[in-house]
């Protein structure tokens, strides 16, 4: 699995100007955006760590 880093808006949080950073772990890209969908307006990709374990 690999830890995947997101630039990321609240959909809750309305008053929120700047995006966060997000961690996810998961197999692939599209499987990490998926988790993080239902919370998150996802803004962009920024990276992502490959766990060695």
């Amino acid at each position: 699995m690999k830890t995947f880093i997101f630039a990321a808006i609240e959909r809750s949080n309305m008053e929120q100007t700047r995006p966060t950073c997000v961690r996810t772990q998961a197999n692939d890209r599209e499987e990490a955006k998926r988790l993080l969908a239902p919370a998150y307006v996802i803004l962009g990709w920024m990276g992502q760590i490959v766990n060695r374990n």
